[in-house]
């Protein structure tokens, strides 16, 4: 599905700068993973940007959500609270 990766990053992005959203590295970590998985290769580097910022804790848990069956209800729950935002600015 195209621009599903974009949007992704995007939300990612939004959680790694508290832009709108609470700041929180677990949710950006989890947002960005899932933008590499659908082809988004930004999301990559902001991937490993991102883990020199986070605490051990805070990739354990990142990691276990991803692992987490339940993860996709969580996540869907996320891009709803965000989905009335306005769109970033990419200048």
């Amino acid at each position: 599905m195209e621009g599903v990766g974009e949007a992704q990053f995007d939300l990612a992005r939004l959680y790694m700068a508290g832009k709108g959203v609470p700041l929180d590295y677990v949710s950006a970590y989890i947002w960005y993973s899932l933008a590499v998985s659908a082809g988004d290769d930004r999301s990559a580097r902001q991937l490993r940007d991102l883990k020199k910022l986070m605490t051990p804790h805070e990739l354990r848990e990142a990691q276990a959500r991803l692992s987490d069956p339940e993860r996709e209800a969580h996540d869907s729950r996320d891009a709803a609270a965000v989905g009335a935002m306005q769109p970033i600015d990419r200048r």
